[in-house]
């Protein structure tokens, strides 16, 4: 089958952007930290677990299932495990 470039109607995409970087901690113990960005809402959480990248990502594909349901509250300001989630645009108007 070839692939004509379209892309099916039913299918919803959505973009992230993850960084990972490594911190000194303390003298000699080294720590991996991120930070994950869902791009069309500019929401950002930084994290030093994975766990944190799968919660912030289930709770952004959450909230695309409850708009268009139209059922329950956005979870946009509810962090992960651990992290920390930054509203960049909120921010940026701020």
């Amino acid at each position: 089958m070839a692939d004509t470039g379209k892309k099916s109607q039913d299918r919803t995409e959505h973009l992230f952007v993850v960084r990972v970087w490594r911190e000194t901690v303390g003298a000699s113990s080294e720590k991996w930290r991120g930070s994950i960005e869902h791009v069309s809402t500019k929401q950002r959480l930084f994290f030093t677990s994975l766990a944190d990248v799968h919660d912030f990502i289930a709770a952004r594909l959450t909230d695309v299932r409850r708009a268009v349901s139209g059922t329950g509250r956005s979870s946009a300001h509810q962090p992960g495990r651990g992290g920390r989630v930054v509203d960049r645009a909120r921010l940026e108007s701020e």
